[in-house]
């Protein structure tokens, strides 16, 4: 959905990284046996839901099937085939992110609900390097500690039934069968190169901070909040200022004012004060 370029390999230090989230995302969380005995008892009440709720003469998804189906994770895939030659100047990355759902969904699915997978095509002296990987939230690294599909997707908000399952990922919540101090986006929107760091976001959350790596594979940082400077969801759609390496940004809300908060990081990757706009500046 969202694709960057990435001219060789001039990646800042990834300063500014969410501490406590990078154990989250590389093992997924500890979990003792009061969750475990949670969950299953959760899990009885959601398949009783689905049960009870879904509709045998409902058509199947198609955003999960064909060409929109998922895929596994892949690469790197060395010098693969290439028609033709690369100008000898082209020498990158270039990467592009979509949804791709890792699990079966319980209930419904909306296309912009799969887990984040980036596709990269490493350029080198005419070589050509394939890879996709999934970005490594903390939303997708629970869903690995629990082997299935627990955090609430937007599918899952259409009609009455909506009520069902927003209320059973409350009752996740409130038992800590999941942490959501962490954020639960995806990053699976669009991608940025800026300040040398590449990132992947959502408007739900937080960006997330990828490095490639020397063949051209890549590799989940971490939840990037600026050195503390970002309390709040950031854009998946920023603006660069080519002059200038400045990017603007916002994030918003439903909950409550400010329902956006307008932005700036400096090109140097320094986020300024952040600016409420109340419903008469929009």
């Amino acid at each position: 959905m969202g694709n960057a370029g990435v001219n060789g390999y001039q990646q800042a230090k990834y300063r500014g990284m969410v501490s406590d989230d990078n154990a989250l995302v590389k093992s997924g969380r500890k979990l003792g046996i009061f969750h475990i005995a949670a969950a299953k008892f959760v899990n009885a009440i959601e398949r009783a839901a689905v049960w009870a709720l879904s509709d045998p003469k409902a058509p199947p998804n198609y955003y999960l099937s064909g060409n929109y189906g998922p895929v596994d994770e892949f690469g790197p895939a060395l010098s693969i085939p290439v028609v033709g030659a690369f100008p000898e100047c082209l020498n990158g990355e270039f990467v592009r992110v979509g949804p791709n759902s890792k699990y079966k969904p319980v209930a419904n699915y909306h296309w912009f609900d799969g887990d984040g997978m980036i596709h990269g095509l490493r350029i080198k002296d005419g070589n050509v390097n394939y890879v996709c990987r999934y970005v490594r939230t903390s939303r997708l690294a629970q869903e690995d500690s629990w082997g299935s599909a627990v955090f609430l997707k937007i599918g899952d908000l259409m009609g009455k039934q909506g009520i069902v399952w927003s209320n059973i990922f409350k009752l996740r919540v409130n038992l800590s069968i999941l942490d959501v101090s962490n954020g639960i986006g995806t990053a699976n929107t669009a991608m940025v190169y800026h300040d040398g760091r590449l990132l992947s976001l959502s408007d739900g959350d937080k960006p997330y901070a990828v490095r490639i790596l020397e063949e051209g594979d890549l590799e989940t940082v971490g939840r990037l909040d600026y050195e503390k400077e970002l309390n709040h969801n950031f854009t998946a759609h920023p603006k660069i200022d080519p002059d200038s390496g400045e990017m603007f940004t916002f994030g918003y809300t439903t909950i409550g004012p400010p329902y956006v908060t307008y932005r700036v990081v400096s090109k140097d990757g320094k986020m300024g004060d952040a600016v409420p706009l109340s419903p008469d500046r929009l």
